[in-house]
């Protein structure tokens, strides 16, 4: 597992999707609902778009291609035409960074 510090938590708002390269491994989307933060693959299963282009609804995110959706806690698929689910990444709050651990 590999650990990576990305930004200050406090500067993603609630509902907001961003995008983060990760040297070596790929780009990561992360979102914050309320209090929490997640972090999963960022781009789609179905085709390639990315997934900080999509928006939060409860606690999935909807891809701006077909407007399929994953659970973004589970990265399970929800809704067509995804059926593959996504990477999930866990996150924590240190000193106020958002740190993942990328799985």
């Amino acid at each position: 597992m590999r650990t990576e510090q990305l930004f200050a938590a406090e500067s993603l708002e609630d509902g907001e999707i961003r995008r983060h390269e990760i040297d070596g491994y790929g780009p990561v989307s992360v979102c914050r609902i309320g209090a929490e933060y997640f972090c999963f693959d960022d781009t789609c299963t179905h085709e390639d778009a990315s997934l900080a282009d999509g928006e939060i609804d409860g606690d999935e995110v909807i891809c701006p291609f077909h407007m399929g959706s994953f659970n973004v806690r589970t990265g399970d698929a929800v809704r067509a035409p995804c059926f593959h689910p996504l990477k999930v990444h866990d996150t924590a709050v240190v000193d106020g960074v958002l740190v993942i651990t990328l799985r």
